[in-house]
């Protein structure tokens, strides 16, 4: 992926699906206090080691409940494999994008990442 289509799929992350994403989360009343939090929250929805979503380091902290999670879910794919989750990652930024090409960053970025696909 070139450096272009990296920056694409970042806006397609911040202003599609991330801030849908932390709103339906909120409405059930889950929601991150740190970075780290909404890293792990991202990277559970959207499948592990996805290049837009890495793991925040933090140093000697306890992780919470939510990077836990994340942690345990990325051991398991890991072990078990799982090619599919890219596509569905990908799948989703698109759907979520085709309703917001109004902002023109976003229909540039939704362009330049389908061509990364």
């Amino acid at each position: 992926m070139t450096a272009e289509q990296q920056t694409a799929y970042q806006t397609l992350i911040a202003e599609v699906y991330a801030p849908v994403f932390f709103n339906k989360l909120a409405s059930y009343g889950i929601v991150p206090t740190t970075e780290a939090e909404r890293t792990a929250l991202l990277e559970i929805a959207e499948g592990i080691d996805s290049p837009a979503v890495q793991p925040v380091k933090q140093a000697s902290q306890a992780p919470s409940w939510i990077e836990a999670a994340a942690g345990g879910l990325r051991t398991v794919r890991q072990q078990a494999g799982d090619p599919h989750f890219a596509k569905v990652a990908a799948s989703r930024i698109k759907e979520a994008a085709s309703g917001l090409i109004a902002d023109p960053r976003v229909a540039r970025a939704a362009v330049l990442w389908a061509s990364a696909q």
